[in-house]
């Protein structure tokens, strides 16, 4: 009864705080039997830390939503065809990285803003930042997490949506672009984002940024910014476009 006890309990705090059941259990374990209370505290403090160290993780801060901004006007001035001066904005993030198959060995992708990459220097070159960056923006966008309405965007009015967008106006698994800017004048499509990875010396930072205004109007690309530079977009990578 007391092993069934202390595996209930290991389960509870894997779901509560997001760990490896075994690690739990092993936490767990080592708790029960202990009878120092130092270790007792120090597990304690270990399975305060994990959570933390998560949320930490995944937290948007207002740096980013400086570059969001800029980056989403930019962006709608170069390609938006549309009047308006509202944008939909995904609340959850996400990256479609086309070239996923080759994040295991990223000097291997197709990538067609780079050079040559035998003919460069792979530890210093601008298209060396960028796939190792490529690489990370995958890593940390393996998990979605929500963004909140901290938009400044210069003649945009940040209008935050989440997927159900889509089943709203889709018809037959055709979206209805014409019933949303009805419903919806001076609207100029929807914006979806990643989040930021950015470089060990805060030099250059990657997103990904999806662009949809009509059914044969959408476009999906990373960017590559060096932030010292006012945010300029320095390359950008198609990842798929209709």
């Amino acid at each position: 009864m007391y092993m069934i006890r202390l595996i209930k309990e290991a389960y509870t705090v894997s779901c509560n705080y997001e760990i490896n059941a075994t690690v739990a259990f092993t936490l767990m374990l080592f708790a029960s039997r202990t009878k120092k209370m130092l270790n007792r505290v120090l597990i304690i403090i270990i399975l305060t830390i994990i959570p933390l160290t998560k949320v930490m993780a995944n937290e948007i801060n207002s740096s980013d939503y400086v570059l969001y901004s800029k980056i989403i006007y930019d962006y709608l001035k170069e390609n938006s065809y549309k009047k308006g001066h509202k944008v939909f904005i995904m609340k959850s993030t996400e990256f479609k990285n086309a070239y996923e198959d080759f994040m295991h060995d990223p000097y291997k992708i197709p990538c067609l803003s780079c050079n040559n990459f035998s003919q460069i220097n792979k530890t210093t070159s601008a298209d060396s930042v960028f796939v190792n960056l490529w690489v990370k923006l995958d890593s940390i966008n393996k998990h979605p997490v929500e963004l909140d309405n901290k938009f400044k965007i210069r003649k945009y009015e940040p209008i935050m949506v989440d997927s159900t967008l889509w089943n709203i106006y889709s018809k037959e698994n055709i979206f209805d672009w014409k019933s949303l800017y009805k419903e919806n004048p001076k609207t100029v499509g929807v914006i979806t984002l990643s989040k930021i990875a950015y470089s060990s010396n805060g030099k250059y930072a990657i997103l990904y940024i999806a662009y949809q205004y009509e059914g044969l109007g959408a476009v999906a690309k990373i960017l590559f910014i060096d932030i010292e530079q006012g945010y300029k977009i320095v390359k950008d990578e198609i990842m798929w476009q209709n």
